[in-house]
């Protein structure tokens, strides 16, 4: 008996036949055999055709496992021993395994012009050409046929969303985003609802009057963006004007955009702690290494370090080299040199060396200090200030001991254990009035706040409090709980590497305009959206603009579109996402996202173009909203109902059997049970409580290629493969690595060797409990046991060998996966054990979550009871 059923099998309309373009789609390997069996079987229950004969009843019963029935009682089936499972866990839905051999440099081509075709997976290696439509990199919808009533929307259940990465990272083989050429009067926009040119504007009269697409108001064109029209009324110029021919640009920002901000180029400033904890961890030694070694790739003309412990040391470059000015006023604090002076310029390279001799230097005269209590907050205030008379920019601040002395300071606690998801009372971030004023500051200033938190004790570092202005003006927090320079050391040289080389915007003004009919609900996002003053009533939010600091290539958010009234006769939904920012140069751009979509009147076909990887991407940002705001404990819950609201509206409205008795997933959310089960399993979410502030926070910003991998991490087995593992598939330098196995404990052994890519951070080796020492050997070059393993990575971190096979082929496949990643941030191989490979199993029933198969059961049971 079929114990799934897809989409295409079930489909009510004929416009949901399998005859639809897919780019990056593979066939469901439990589709086609299953299908005339399914039919088969429903022909027989239903009277209809020949009833088989007893022979054959009972060779079907022992075909099913079932026992046969005794003829001489009239034939038939017998009754089973127990009831049919409901759910085939075996052969359920699961990502197609990665890795395989591309035929192409960059994979599969696909051209983004198209509305009714859905994005490949975000697991796959793809390369997008922008052909009108912006990238799936840049902006990803859950739906790509939206209802056109407000009421199919609410029957459909199904969250209306769109996730946006403005400065995505992009494959080598793709296009870099173009730039607009300039006009004196800006970019041509539409008189009504101000939205930019794009390819979907349509042009009447000679192209004398322009067509917005997204409020269908007709405008005068300016006459220096006037050209003649073809006999299909495009322009002639279309292909030579960029924003008219691509979802994604760059406008250069008029003059006019700019009165009320003085752009210029951002400053990048490193506050060190130099207290005890901080020099004795090697915390300090390994920082200024790591900047020393990157100011030659650092993309920022202006750099500063800043380092304190009771007091706050500045460095003026006015001189021959750096010379410190002391500020140890802690109530009533100052910044005792002149803005320009406390900033060199990397790129110059009399300034390169001043700082380079800084860099060497901090250490040594630090060493051996025996000052502790660190005034980090006065310290962060300084930061803030310091660069926001540059004009704005990041601050990057690296704790190596919770501060404890002047204003702002944190008292010192136990760690701090917390059983499931944290409460809001987990999650108080008032501890103190004094960081609420710095967040404030850094916000007035456009200036991000970047945490490097890496305290050598197990101690609660008040993640809560110490984060706050980073949430608010777009930084990122880097947490190595028990720091260990020659463990930890290279995950943090490369995490400095990536605040200094990303692209990232800075001074991010956004606004989300949508079709008539739509409009932005809700701003799911670690910042505020817009607040908008009414003269003559009470002040609301804006959910469609928001103004943060800075927004990188590793932030994404969400936003959730809700139905004003109904489409009309609209064939198309419209969405343009407007971003101005300062890029690195200090110039002031406006980057516009144009994403088109169909629309439906059909359920079926709303349930036919859902995006899975989106879709997981906006309920993992909703439960770590819902987990920052309300009881950690009720966030999975919400998942889980929501989850099952929508397999009940595709069992009972698109279905053709609603009343089977095993499970039914729609084909193009089949994963989606998976994902929502294992959002509580992950790693980022258990421990400390600081370890779970700093996972909630990741996940608020992650983007969906990143997140798709971390709620179901890639393990590949090294043992056992064949021959042509780690052999050249032809394609340039590219390799076959070996497929990848499902994530549950049945499917590993203890005597393994596992890679393990989770979508971030490092790529894990690890090795099985009983696995053979002549393996270890073979990876390493020597001869050494588990237990001393173990203790070596507890300190360092092993070094894989190059003088045999299996050491050379290992790494040449470590390499292939760092190349399959989109981001370009550079992920280190860290050995483990079978413990740590056990924490990304996210099919078993870790951290006292339900296993795979236990959830799916439970979704079927409350499905079940709903149809009931």
């Amino acid at each position: 008996r079929m114990s799934w059923q897809d989409h295409n099998e079930t489909s009510t309309t004929d416009t949901d036949c399998d005859d639809q373009p897919r780019y990056g789609r593979r066939g469901s390997p439990y589709r086609s055999d299953r299908r005339g069996d399914a039919r088969e079987d429903r022909k027989n229950h239903a009277g209809q055709g020949r009833r088989p004969t007893p022979a054959a009843q009972q060779a079907q019963a022992q075909a099913n496992g079932r026992r046969p029935a005794d003829n001489r009682r009239g034939g038939g089936y017998a009754k089973p021993d127990r009831a049919p499972d409901p759910v085939d866990v075996e052969n359920g839905p699961r990502p197609q395994p990665g890795y395989e051999a591309l035929k192409r440099r960059g994979g599969e081509v696909v051209d983004s012009v198209r509305q009714d075709v859905k994005p490949p997976s975000a697991r796959d290696v793809f390369t997008v050409r922008d052909k009108g439509n912006a990238s799936c990199r840049f902006m990803r919808a859950t739906a790509y046929q939206v209802p056109c009533q407000p009421q199919l929307t609410a029957r459909a259940r199904v969250p209306l969303a769109v996730i946006c990465c403005p400065f995505a990272e992009q494959l080598p083989t793709e296009d870099v985003v173009a730039v607009v050429d300039e006009r004196p009067d800006g970019p041509v926009r539409c008189t009504n609802c101000r939205a930019f040119t794009n390819p979907f504007f349509t042009w009447l009269s000679q192209c004398r009057r322009g067509k917005c697409n997204l409020c269908e108001h007709t405008f005068e064109v300016p006459l220096d963006y006037q050209c003649d029209l073809d006999k299909a009324n495009q322009r002639t110029d279309k292909l030579y004007r960029q924003e008219l021919c691509r979802g994604v640009v760059d406008h250069p920002a008029p003059p006019a955009y700019t009165q009320d901000y003085n752009p210029a180029a951002p400053a990048a400033l490193f506050a060190i702690d130099v207290s005890r904890e901080a020099v004795a961890s090697g915390l300090v030694a390994q920082v200024c290494a790591s900047l020393r070694t990157l100011l030659a790739a650092c993309r920022f003309t202006a750099f500063s370090v800043v380092t304190f412990d009771e007091s706050v040391h500045f460095y003026s470059f006015e001189g021959m080299d750096a010379r410190m000015v002391l500020m140890g006023d802690t109530e009533d604090p100052f910044i005792p040199v002149n803005s320009r002076a406390a900033f060199a310029n990397p790129q110059k390279q009399e300034d390169l060396e001043k700082l380079e001799r800084l860099l060497d230097g901090i250490p040594l005269q630090f060493q051996g200090t025996q000052i502790t209590d660190p005034i980090g907050a006065t310290a962060m205030s300084m930061a803030v200030e310091l660069v926001g008379s540059r004009g704005g920019g990041q601050v990057t601040m690296v704790f190596g001991a919770l501060p404890t002395g002047g204003p702002g300071a944190l008292r010192c606690r136990p760690p701090v254990q917390v059983k499931g998801m944290p409460t809001g009372h987990d999650l108080a971030t008032t501890h103190t009035q004094f960081y609420t004023g710095v967040t404030e500051k850094a916000v007035e200033e456009t200036v991000a706040v970047d945490l490097l938190v890496a305290p050598a004790q197990d101690v609660n570092f008040e993640i809560a409090t110490l984060s706050m202005a980073t949430r608010r003006t777009g930084g990122d927090i880097y947490h190595y709980p028990q720091f260990f320079a020659s463990r930890d050391g290279e995950q943090l040289h490369y995490d400095l590497s990536r605040v200094l080389t990303r692209e990232a915007g800075y001074g991010c003004v956004v606004k989300l305009r949508v079709s008539q009919g739509l409009h932005v609900g809700n701003l799911i996002a670690p910042w505020p959206a817009e607040i908008e003053h009414v003269a003559d009533g009470e002040d609301t939010k804006d959910e469609s603009t928001f103004t943060v600091a800075r927004l990188s290539s590793d932030a994404s958010f969400s936003m959730l579109l809700q139905h004003l009234d109904t489409l009309g006769s609209l064939r198309s939904a419209y969405l343009q996402l407007a971003c101005m920012y300062t890029d690195q140069q200090g110039s002031r751009r406006i980057r516009t996202t144009s994403l088109r979509l169909g629309v439906t009147s059909s359920v079926a076909s709303v349930f036919r173009y859902l995006d899975c990887d989106a879709m997981a991407t906006v309920f993992m940002k909703f439960y770590a909203h819902l987990a920052w705001t309300k009881e950690g404990s009720c966030a999975a819950n919400v998942l889980v109902q929501d989850c099952v609201d929508i397999m009940h509206v595709y069992r009972f409205k698109v279905s053709q059997n609603p009343e089977a008795s095993h499970l039914i997933l729609p084909q193009a959310v089949k994963l989606l049970p998976l994902y929502l089960q294992a959002i509580s399993k992950l790693r980022e979410l258990q421990g400390s409580l600081d370890s779970k502030l700093v996972g909630l926070l990741r996940m608020f910003t992650l983007p969906v290629e990143e997140t798709v991998k971390t709620l179901y991490p890639r393990v590949v087995p090294l043992m056992g493969q064949n021959e042509n593992v780690a052999a050249p598939t032809g394609v340039e330098d590219y390799i076959h690595v070996p497929p990848s196995i499902q994530c549950s404990v049945n499917a590993v052994r203890s005597d393994g060797v596992y890679l393990v890519d989770p979508g971030q951070g490092p790529i894990f080796l690890t090795l099985g409990d009983q696995v053979a020492s002549e393996v270890c050997e073979q990876l390493f070059g020597r001869v050494v046991t588990l237990e001393c393993l173990g203790a070596l990575t507890r300190s360092a971190r092993p070094v894989l060998t190059s003088e045999t096979e299996e050491g050379e082929a290992v790494a040449l496949i470590v390499e292939q996966i760092r190349k399959f990643s989109t981001s370009k941030h550079f992920r280190p191989l860290v050995v483990a054990n079978e413990q740590m490979l056990r924490s990304f199993l996210v099919e078993d029933a870790l951290y006292g979550q339900l296993d795979y198969y236990a959830f799916l059961r439970h979704i079927h049971k409350m499905v079940t009871n709903k149809v009931e």
